[in-house]
């Protein structure tokens, strides 16, 4: 690493938790949802949509039942729609430990209203977080670089001393971009991550 590192800003999707949005599909069509595959896809439109800021809960959802068919009740639609993620208990392991020693660390994500508050309902290592951006709050998404702006004026961020940890190349190359240290993060070579720690002078 060119520079010591003062600061940690982590992604959650795929590296904090893990993700499987097919979960969501196959719980709305056991509940009585009536899509068929075009439908899920061009569905996608409408979660950028959300994840962007452009649609409130209660539009999206509603515009999700109508585009998926589903005639059911809305608060259904909801538990299909956020349980859909488990933790990453090696990762949740590290960021307790950098907590423990005073790093201070960041949340950086594309998510949606629904999936943080039901993320900070079930998970307890948001507590460890001294601060965050989410892109529907900030309505921009990675890998563009006004969230990434927006990150470094809200947390006062140095970005050459802050290592940002994504699963996507594609936000990595932004961040590296504007100035930070990076790590592209795969869960199942999670200990690339830890070596990468050891390398920084922060053990185990």
């Amino acid at each position: 690493m060119p520079a010591a590192v003062q600061s940690f800003v982590f992604d959650l999707g795929n590296v904090m938790v893990a993700f499987d949005s097919s979960r969501f599909y196959d719980r709305l069509q056991k509940a009585g949802a009536q899509f068929d595959a075009a439908a899920a896809i061009g569905h996608s439109t409408l979660c950028h949509s959300y994840e962007s800021g452009d649609l409130d809960d209660a539009a999206f959802v509603s515009a999700s039942m109508r585009q998926l068919r589903f005639d059911g009740d809305p608060e259904t639609f909801r538990a299909c729609w956020r349980d859909i993620f488990q933790l990453n208990h090696p990762m949740e392991a590290v960021l307790q430990r950098l907590h423990s020693r005073g790093f201070p660390l960041f949340v950086l994500s594309n998510t949606n209203n629904l999936h943080l508050a039901y993320l900070r309902d079930r998970f307890s290592f948001f507590a460890c977080f001294s601060g965050g951006v989410y892109s529907h709050l900030a309505r921009s998404m990675k890998p563009d670089e006004p969230i990434f702006h927006h990150l470094i004026s809200q947390c006062g961020l140095d970005p050459a001393g802050s290592l940002y940890i994504d699963d996507r190349a594609d936000n990595i190359a932004t961040g590296s971009r504007l100035g930070f240290q990076t790590h592209c993060y795969h869960a199942t070579r999670h200990s690339a991550f830890e070596d990468l720690l050891q390398s920084a002078g922060i053990a185990p």
